[in-house]
């Protein structure tokens, strides 16, 4: 049903028709033949980088763990990749007229833009930022209405599940609801009731009387939405091979790169903004801090990053064979990870770290680097768990007075995970090649 209203009352009058048992989408273009919406994923739009979706995921997983205590819940992790700027396969929409009229009202852009900086050290470097920003639109906006059941069929996902109690996170500000997951086809026809057109202005002017007028009140800052300041606080990567006309000065973006709404420019940069250049361990340290000494092994970025298949087998050959003829191995990755509960801190993981304690018996921790601007300036090994190997080869977790005192099982099980990637890349290293 096409409706097509000239004013704010007429716009009013037209919303009070539908009752309570619909959700909205809001856009400043249309999609598709008039009477037939068509409505697609942001995967489906742009397709999928397997470097930076991994990434995304894993960062996503451990801040909705932080602040949620939910881990692996795949619609709430892809709820953070679409509010915050990546690619899921989900459509967002909201259960207030007011937030989806908003976006029928301003058009969103983007551009890359450069800032001359300076590390903690008073050393210049150039950041990449991809800054956004939403604008009055001119011309016909569109409010969709959809039928909340249909989409309930096809798989709804209320995301007040990510509210936290005095933050004004992104999903709550919203009232976001997640459609899906989609993959390869767009939203049914069945979930659209209405297809509203009006003056953009007109869209504006509703969502005012609500409160939102400005991109704030839509995109909470970083200072009040904990979720956004968790994923702005993650370690800057080098951009290789950028030429500058000031001389031999690294260039960094983000480690995962989300649109910004508001300006974060910093003339001289905090000790615990770190600007990741690469290096192994070995090249700056003698030794490690709580490693009772073996051998080093470079694995590949995806140990972090990675997810084994459900359900997988806790038995590492390859990594006993080692462990046995050297006694302890630290497995370095190339890139530093972030951790919310680390945040405001200079520590990162950057691999995993173990020793064989007794013939059967393993410690499996890790890797930590403390890493102010530009530098490593430590290493060490955080207390991990113990690990009774059995005649079976599977490893199960034996309990001792000193083990971690950290009281949550995730980032454990998580070493684990990242042990199981391991023994996959020392099998067979070919299938891990770039």
């Amino acid at each position: 049903m096409n409706i097509r209203v000239d004013d704010l009352a007429g716009l009013k009058a037209c919303l009070a028709e539908f009752g309570e048992d619909v959700l909205f989408r809001g856009q400043t273009q249309h999609y598709g033949p008039a009477n037939r919406p068509s409505a697609t994923t942001s995967f489906d739009r742009h397709g999928c980088i397997p470097t930076e979706m991994l990434r995304w995921g894993r960062y996503a997983d451990e801040v909705l763990g932080a602040f949620t205590g939910q881990h692996s819940d795949l619609a709430l992790n892809q709820a953070i990749l679409q509010h915050y700027g990546w690619r899921s396969f989900y459509l967002d929409c909201s259960g207030e007229a007011s937030v989806s009229a908003w976006f029928a009202g301003n058009r969103y852009s983007d551009k890359l833009t450069a800032e001359l900086c300076e590390d903690c050290d008073e050393r210049p470097l150039f950041l990449r930022k991809k800054m956004a920003s939403y604008e009055a639109a001119d011309g016909v906006g569109h409010l969709y209405v959809l039928d909340r059941a249909a989409c309930q069929a096809v798989g709804l996902t209320d995301l007040t599940a990510i509210a936290l109690e005095g933050a004004r996170t992104r999903a709550s500000v919203q009232r976001a609801y997640l459609l899906g997951p989609l993959r390869n086809a767009p939203l049914p026809a069945k979930c659209f009731v209405a297809h509203i057109e009006a003056d953009c202005a007109t869209f504006r002017e509703f969502a005012a009387e609500a409160g939102l007028v400005s991109t704030g009140d839509v995109f909470p800052p970083s200072t009040e939405d904990p979720i956004l300041d968790a994923l702005l606080s993650l370690p800057w990567i080098p951009i290789p091979g950028v030429e500058n006309p000031l001389g031999d000065i690294p260039a960094f973006r983000r480690g995962i790169e989300l649109p910004e709404y508001d300006d974060s420019f910093v003339k001289i940069a905090s000790p615990v903004v770190a600007f990741y250049r690469g290096g192994k361990i070995e090249d700056f340290f003698d030794q490690v801090d709580g490693f009772s000494g073996g051998i080093g092994v470079q694995v590949p970025e995806i140990t972090l990053f990675g997810s084994p298949d459900r359900g997988f087998p806790r038995v590492y050959p390859k990594v006993m064979q080692m462990l046995r003829e050297h006694g302890g191995i630290v497995f370095e990755a190339p890139t530093l990870v972030k951790f919310p509960q680390h945040a405001g801190g200079l520590f990162y993981q950057k691999g995993l770290a173990l020793d064989l304690v007794e013939p059967d018996l393993v410690h499996l921790g890790a890797l930590m680097v403390r890493h102010p601007g530009q530098e490593i300036d430590a290493v060490g090994v955080d207390r991990g768990w113990y690990h009774r190997v059995g005649e079976d080869g599977v490893w199960r977790r034996e309990p001792r007075d000193d083990d971690c005192p950290c009281g949550t099982d995730w980032p454990h099980e998580r070493h684990l995970a990242s042990l199981c990637i391991v023994e996959h890349f020392l099998a067979e290293p070919a299938e891990f090649d770039d």
